[in-house]
Order: C-alpha cells, then sequence, then structure tokens
C-alpha cells in the first residue's frame, strides 16, 4: 500500500490492474513493496484512512501476468518459481501449453504475486472505493476530488515496453477459459465480471 502524502488517502496496489499508471498518475513511486501492507502500516488499515485500489477482468488480467512472466523470462530477470518453470518445461511461446503444464504438475500458481486472486488483496486492505481498469479514466476522477483537486490527463504506462512477444501465443482456448474462471472463481463473483455472449468461452449473460 502506498499513501499519498498530505491526505488519508491510500492506494492499495493489485498487480496487473494498471497500478503503475495510477502511480504515476498521483504522482508517486513504486516499490515491488507496494504490493503488500507492511508491518509499519498496519495503522493505514483503520478508520482514518480512505483505501482505493482499481480491479480488472480476471481473464484479461491472467493474460498480461502471463505475458509478463515470459517478458521477465526471456530477460533473465527477477527469477521467480513461475519464471523459472516456463524456463525450464519452455512454456515461454503459448499461454494454453502454459497452462496445461500448470495443471499437470500441479504447480502453485497462485503463489505468484502476479497471478494471485485480487479476493487477497480486498480482503486483507478492505478498500471502500474499488475501481475497474476497464473505466479507469473516469473512475480515478474520484480519488482526484478526494485530493480537491482537477481531474489530470491519465498516463498509460506499459511494463513491457520494448518486449517482443510478437511469436507468442496469448489468445486463451476453451480449457484455459475454464482453468481461470475456476482458478479466480471468487474474483469473478465477488467484481461482477462475466465473459461476453459471443466471445470465446462465454457463459451466458446473466441479468
Amino acid at each position: 500500500m502506498k499513501q499519498i502524502p498530505d491526505t488519508n488517502l491510500v492506494f492499495v496496489h493489485i498487480t496487473k490492474t494498471g497500478g503503475m499508471s495510477i502511480t504515476r498518475y498521483l504522482g508517486l513511486l513504486h516499490k515491488s513493496t507496494d504490493h503488500f501492507v507492511a508491518k509499519d502500516e498496519q495503522h493505514l488499515l483503520g478508520p482514518g484512512y480512505v483505501r482505493f485500489c482499481a480491479v480488472r477482468d480476471p481473464i484479461p488480467r491472467f493474460v498480461s501476468a502471463y505475458k509478463y512472466s515470459v517478458h521477465m523470462a526471456k530477460g533473465g530477470r527477477f527469477m521467480r518459481p513461475v519464471r523459472d518453470f516456463i524456463l525450464e518445461h519452455g512454456l515461454g511461446d503459448d499461454i494454453n501449453h502454459f497452462v496445461r503444464e500448470c495443471q499437470k504438475a500441479d504447480f502453485p500458481l497462485t503463489d505468484e504475486l502476479h497471478f494471485r486472486p485480487q479476493i487477497w488483496w480486498l480482503k486483507r486492505a478492505k478498500p471502500q472505493i474499488v475501481m475497474r481498469l476497464e473505466s479507469i479514466e473516469t473512475d480515478i476522477h474520484i480519488v482526484d476530488r478526494l485530493m480537491g483537486r482537477e481531474p489530470q490527463d491519465f498516463p498509460h504506462v506499459n511494463e513491457m515496453a520494448g518486449a517482443t512477444l510478437d511469436d507468442v501465443k496469448v489468445e486463451p482456448d476453451e480449457k484455459t477459459l475454464a482453468f481461470c474462471r475456476n482458478l479466480y472463481r471468487e474474483d469473478i463473483n465477488l467484481l461482477g465480471y462475466r465473459r461476453r455472449k459471443g466471445e470465446a468461452g462465454a457463459e451466458e449473460a446473466e441479468d
């Protein structure tokens, strides 16, 4: 988490939900520890603070996490179990192959921060304001109003700028979509995301 200086506003940074862009928008500096509630930040969970976050459709978020992991693995940076797994098994070219191998090996995917369900942050930080990445350019104005400032131009920061992933298949097939729906069932139910009718793996629209 990160407090905006001179305010009671606290940004809860959920991975792969546009957090880098939000951090830039707020004029803050990003640190890897921002994804956690540090011991010296426990007071920020109190009633005197307004916590906010952005969430994202779990399927595109999963795809983004896979692309990011492949990018990091190819660059030999920030090695973590999931990126080692990608390298060891040659899983950097097809998201569907990656999912099959995770299933076969019973790989603990959600132990990896970028693949962790969003509910993990929501339960721990209990943000009062939940924005959506899909509408962040307007949703972020809620924070602007609380800061007492005029809306700014929202930046889009690409963590993988310069990455060459054109040869990587990232279109999830039916089995991968089913895997993701099961993996992120709580996120989907709590946050209200549904696959659109006519989309690959779509479920019937619910009223």
